[in-house]
């Protein structure tokens, strides 16, 4: 784990949060004095802040030393988070409309040829309409409370039917189940994984895949989902590749990592194919180690060996961002499954609008694409990279039908 390069992205956070804190709190004194409130309505928050910001530094700490985390640096860390992610999410508009404010006082002191014979301002009118900008900024913290308590823990099934046209009849279907990312630890908690299994529970897979990011930074986490990866049934085996954060250690700790996967019973795929004989047919099950976040483990030519391109071909990449820059009109994967963005676990996600901050660096970032006759699936992931939030993006737990246009003519 590189330490260094996190001490220092926590420490540029910390000042950023520290700012916003700084900005807010001389907006909430402005405020008080304005309409004549109790001074300790200022101070107290003023003290609040300097607490979090030790409680931050403090669990932060804890975080990068320990293991596993003491139950108590669990239940700080939810604290700080509900403090500091809201002002991170409502920051461009302090932004904004600060810039706009101090535009607009510059100009009312250019143009203005004359001053204004009095100053005063309708007391109650202000009290009304700040009061009500403050009571809303509070929503924000609403929503943070439930994705750090709810909506972390809350897994979703999606569900995809996808035709493949090179399929013959005598594939009738098959039914994969895609898990990703995931990231064992102190924040996946039993009870969600329990959950998972009872999801999964009478669906009868053909197989179960993971693709990538089985713990956070250390190979003793696997531990926390042994028992989980074990209960995993599925009728022609349960497989798996790896993500960055899998090689987030030294490369004894992979090595032990990997022994551990493999003691599960879960057959890992490192940048090799395996050929599967489903009932009368059969696929290619082809997997890459990752390749991004700066990574470069992946060999699409070793795991492509002597893959032809008139089977039927399912490539696990735990970066979706290889699709593109590998796969699509350059390799035979008819259906490559991907993870890695978590959807950016916090955004918008419907049918009719969709926002994430993935979006600003994935052009595939959640769901099923198709370029041509070749198509991506990236899964929102199970577990959690950083605060142990999710908003608008839950867990997913995604079951892929696969079918040959002759299967779907039979249903009609």
């Amino acid at each position: 784990m590189d330490f260094t390069r996190i001490i220092i992205f926590f420490s540029v956070l910390l000042l950023f949060m520290a700012f916003l804190d700084f900005v807010t709190l001389i907006k909430w004194k402005k405020f008080v004095k304005r309409i004549n409130l109790p001074s300790y309505l200022y101070i107290i928050p003023i003290y609040i802040s300097f607490l979090m910001m030790i409680l931050y530094i403090y669990t932060n700490y804890y975080n990068l030393i320990s293991f596993p985390v003491p139950e108590h640096i669990k239940s700080l860390n939810i604290i700080t988070s509900s403090w500091y992610l809201p002002k991170i999410g409502i920051s461009p508009f302090i932004i904004i409309f600060n810039t706009f404010y101090f535009i607009y006082k510059l100009l009312r002191k250019v143009f203005q040829k004359t001053k204004n014979i009095s100053n005063q301002i309708d007391l109650n009118k202000y009290r009304i309409i700040v009061g009500t900008l403050w009571l809303f900024s509070l929503i924000p913290f609403i929503i943070t409370i439930y994705g750090l308590l709810v909506t972390v823990n809350d897994v979703k099934v999606f569900r995809e039917n996808i035709i493949i046209p090179k399929l013959q009849n005598n594939f009738d279907k098959i039914r994969i189940i895609q898990l990703s990312d995931l990231h064992f630890g102190d924040y996946m908690p039993q009870a969600k994984l329990n959950s998972v299994l009872e999801k999964i529970e009478n669906t009868h897979p053909d197989l179960i895949l993971i693709t990538g990011d089985f713990v956070n930074f250390r190979y003793q986490e696997i531990d926390y989902g042994a028992s989980f990866l074990k209960s995993l049934k599925a009728k022609y085996g349960v497989y798996a590749c790896l993500g960055n954060h899998d090689h987030y250690m030294t490369d004894e700790d992979h090595t032990k990592l990997i022994k551990k996967i493999k003691a599960t019973g879960v057959k890992l795929l490192i940048n090799e194919s395996s050929k599967i004989k489903i009932r009368n047919g059969e696929l290619n099950l082809i997997s890459v180690d990752n390749f991004g976040a700066r990574q470069t483990f992946g060999d699409f030519d070793k795991a492509f060996n002597s893959i032809d391109s008139k089977s039927f071909n399912i490539l696990m990449s735990h970066d979706p961002k290889t699709w593109e820059q590998f796969v699509v009109n350059k390799l035979p994967a008819d259906l490559t499954l991907s993870g890695h963005t978590h959807a950016g676990q916090v955004g918008v996600d419907s049918e009719s609008f969709g926002f994430s901050p993935a979006a600003i660096a994935y052009n595939q970032y959640k769901g099923l694409y198709r370029k041509g006759s070749q198509l991506l699936y990236v899964n929102r992931g199970l577990g959690v990279s950083g605060p142990p939030i999710r908003i608008g993006f839950n867990p997913e737990v995604t079951i892929i039908d696969i079918k040959s246009p002759e299967e779907i003519a039979k249903t009609k």
